[in-house]
């Protein structure tokens, strides 16, 4: 008996050795993913057509963020007032440029940045944007308006001097196949950057 359950060990741990030899394998024969880190007003490029840059972060909530709706949206609404409880918006003001030879639309490559932070993991995608053209032509460079709802499910009150204070804020664009390129910024307290 004792030396069925020897061998059942020696077995295991054969099998043991072998997944690691083969994860070690996998992971030497493939490459790694890239990590490429732009500061605000730095051009990331999205592909070899477009690059995005970041001008300005700002966590607005309340009449700030209904005066920013109307006055830089272009007078659209954000429904904040739809919604049950306050919402507060990442507003962040981009700046994108067509580097190719054709002609682009704006928001098929607006969609692709999402926002996290860290330490706290809270992340989220395109809620609301706004471009005074869809559409960009080769050479053409546009301004553009997104928002990125923290919402009190995510971020509650008293979780919120925390969350601004201590998490470094970055946009990703998630579509990019073996490169992590992200802008990385800390928020001041005020929540603008």
């Amino acid at each position: 008996m004792k030396k069925k359950k020897w061998i059942g060990i020696g077995i295991v741990l054969v099998l043991v050795f072998v997944v690691i030899a083969a994860v070690i394998n996998v992971n030497k024969r493939f490459p790694q993913r890239t990590k490429e880190v732009y500061a605000p007003g730095e051009w990331m490029p999205l592909d070899n057509s477009v690059s995005v840059c970041t001008d300005t972060a700002r966590i607005l909530e309340g009449e700030e963020l209904e005066a920013c709706m109307r006055d830089e949206f272009g007078g659209q609404d954000f429904q904040v007032k739809k919604k049950k409880g306050r919402v507060r918006q990442l507003v962040i003001k981009f700046r994108i440029k067509n580097t190719g030879d054709s002609e682009i639309n704006i928001w098929q490559y607006m969609l692709k940045l999402a926002v996290n932070s860290y330490p706290d993991g809270w992340t989220n995608g395109l809620g609301t944007h706004y471009a005074q053209e869809n559409t960009l032509a080769a050479g053409e460079e546009c301004e553009c308006m997104a928002a990125y709802t923290i919402g009190l499910g995510m971020v509650s009150d008293s979780e919120y001097p925390r969350f601004v204070k201590k998490n470094i804020m970055s946009i990703i664009c998630r579509y990019v196949p073996m490169t992590e390129r992200f802008w990385e910024w800390l928020l001041p307290e005020n929540g603008r950057a």
